[in-house]
């Protein structure tokens, strides 16, 4: 696939070549027929499509991964943070625009019901991989906490993702971990001005290259 490295998406798909007899040489095919060793020249010309449909196909199998996920059962720590929310104090501060969202392609979900007879925020985790230092990003829309994993991140790679992958033994550590990002995701938001909004970034950022740095 070119300069394209396998990720785990690629698992997900195939792909077949085919080619006149004319071209054995170039493909290197066995007496046999029963193999092939592509010539320098033949994977030259090949390598640019190749790589450019690899990357296509594989934004396509991400794409309809994530949309698989968003309809997903809700998890126990969403339930229970949406179930306890009423007692915080509720924001301050108007919700999150719709291009604060856009930057990070996040849209209003399907299953947030604004007539909950229960007040407060209701709770949602998308995963992502994005080009920033911090390890999760906090968003609100519409009475929902949007809580952005970075997949890029050493922290989701060797300790959130085998945490959700795990077997039941270890589900309380998943559920510990989803609800201390909740609140952590859920304290920021209730930065009152400008200054103190500046400042929770900066700390959660700097929190970021310091778990980075520790986890190596």
């Amino acid at each position: 696939m070119g300069a394209k490295r396998k990720e785990n998406y690629d698992d997900w798909w195939r792909c077949e070549v085919q080619f006149d007899a004319d071209l054995d040489e170039l493909f290197g095919v066995t007496h046999t027929k029963q193999g092939i060793h592509p010539t320098e020249e033949i994977l030259s010309i090949l390598a640019p499509d190749m790589e450019r449909i690899a990357h296509e196909i594989h934004s396509r199998v991400r794409g309809r991964f994530l949309k698989l996920k968003r309809n997903e059962v809700i998890s126990p720590a969403q339930s229970l943070a949406a179930s306890r929310d009423y007692l915080l104090e509720p924001p301050l501060k108007e919700l999150v625009k719709g291009n604060s969202a856009s930057k990070y392609g996040i849209a209003n979900s399907p299953k947030v019901n604004l007539k909950r007879w229960l007040p407060g925020l209701t709770y949602r985790i998308e995963h992502k991989a994005i080009r920033e230092v911090s390890f999760f990003i906090p968003l609100v829309l519409n009475k929902e906490v949007v809580l952005i994993l970075n997949e890029e991140h050493p922290f989701y790679q060797q300790v959130y993702k085998p945490a959700v992958e795990a077997t039941s033994v270890t589900k309380g550590f998943r559920l510990s971990l989803e609800l201390m990002l909740f609140a952590a995701a859920r304290a920021e938001y209730s930065a009152l001005d400008g200054m103190q909004k500046g400042w929770a970034i900066k700390y959660r950022e700097s929190w970021s290259n310091v778990l980075a740095a520790f986890l190596g």
